[in-house]
């Protein structure tokens, strides 16, 4: 939607063409967007704070890293 007022303020409209693209590729409503984004963020968030805190966890986290890189 360019020139649309419905993302004024939050996105570039480069931006906004990303996020329709990608909405209407994927079939999602821009609840379920944001809905997954969050979800995803908290996630991604907790696992990097038990791979910096627990230190069991990161060396497992670091052994998968380096067979990967291998």
């Amino acid at each position: 939607m360019p020139g649309s007022k419905k993302y004024a303020g939050k996105f570039n409209a480069e931006e906004v063409k990303i996020i329709e693209r990608f909405m209407k590729k994927y079939n999602v409503n821009p609840n379920q967007l944001v809905k997954r984004s969050v979800f995803l963020a908290i996630g991604y968030t907790e696992y990097e704070n038990l791979a910096s805190t627990d230190p069991k966890f990161g060396k497992i986290f670091r052994t998968i890293i380096d067979e990967a890189q291998k």
